[in-house]
């Protein structure tokens, strides 16, 4: 997947730093908060099945995960602005992850090649 293996990876720190200005962190700062999410995404499909309700899944657990990063980014910043630019990012960055995902499972359904979603340019 193109969002999470490529040199611009969506899980990077330098691409959801959304310009918050906090600096000293290391690019893999994120990466078990997107781990958490996406894993808890993943047990709910495997307890919950195919009927369950997905969009109350994702935003349950897209509101735990920012909230998760809240509470990490407070212990090296106190600027609550700078933070909420990072989770807003982080929260969409989770989408476009997301979007990637689904549209390389199901978009031969919707007329959409496997292998033909291009991602966003993260840094716009």
């Amino acid at each position: 997947m193109k969002t999470i293996s490529s040199d611009k990876s969506l899980v990077k720190w330098q691409q959801n730093i959304n310009g918050s200005n906090i600096t000293q962190v290391d690019e893999n700062f994120l990466r078990e908060n997107f781990i958490a999410a996406f894993g808890q995404l993943a047990e709910f499909a495997a307890v919950e099945g195919p009927k369950a309700s997905f969009i109350d899944a994702w935003h349950s657990i897209c509101s735990i995960s920012c909230d998760a990063l809240v509470d990490k980014l407070a212990q090296i910043c106190r600027d609550r602005e700078c933070i909420d630019k990072v989770v807003n990012k982080f929260r969409g960055n989770m989408g476009e992850i997301m979007a990637e995902k689904v549209f390389e499972l199901f978009g031969i359904q919707w007329d959409i090649m496997p292998g033909t979603y291009d991602t966003v340019d993260p840094q716009n």
